[in-house]
């Protein structure tokens, strides 16, 4: 605290020295100052950087239900591709040797491409010991047969048959 105006108007040296303290501030008193000025800047960055990583665990929470919703949205779209290939399956005779009624459903089916020279089909009676009914090494194009229950279906080489 500076000297009292009165005191420096009384003595006419002290005037000359302008305001002045009347002993320094203890260095215990300065060091609690400098401690007190650094808590309260500490706490301040504390408070700064507590809402900043706020922000950033409400953006991760954002995120993580953004991806739940896209995670929730490919196994919507694996399930209904997965119905869809059963769907294929079901329809679809490879090769080998089928039977109608029991392996492959009765109809029209066609082959998915066009054929090579080495394709091969027969229809047999089902339980004949070979009984041909149909075949055919029809050597190019896409063929077409049309099976009923209680005939076999060969398929050497021709590719997938996909029901009509």
């Amino acid at each position: 605290m500076p000297w009292p105006a009165s005191a420096c108007a009384a003595t006419p040296w002290l005037a000359m020295l302008g305001p002045v303290m009347p002993w320094p501030a203890p260095a215990a008193n300065r060091s609690t100052d400098r401690l007190l000025n650094r808590a309260t800047t500490a706490e301040g960055t504390l408070r700064d950087q507590a809402k900043a990583a706020a922000a950033v665990e409400a953006e991760l929470r954002q995120r993580e239900q953004e991806a739940d919703a896209r995670e929730q949205a490919v196994a919507a779209r694996e399930q209904a591709v997965s119905a869809v290939e059963a769907q294929m399956a079901a329809r679809s005779v490879t090769e080998g040797t089928w039977t109608v009624g029991v392996d492959i459903e009765p109809g029209t089916y066609r082959t998915e491409q066009a054929v090579g020279s080495d394709c091969y089909w027969a229809i047999l009676r089902t339980g004949s010991n070979g009984d041909i009914v149909d075949n055919d090494i029809p050597g190019g194009g896409v063929p077409s047969v049309t099976l009923s229950v209680g005939q076999d279906f060969v398929n050497r080489r021709c590719g997938t048959f996909v029901k009509q």
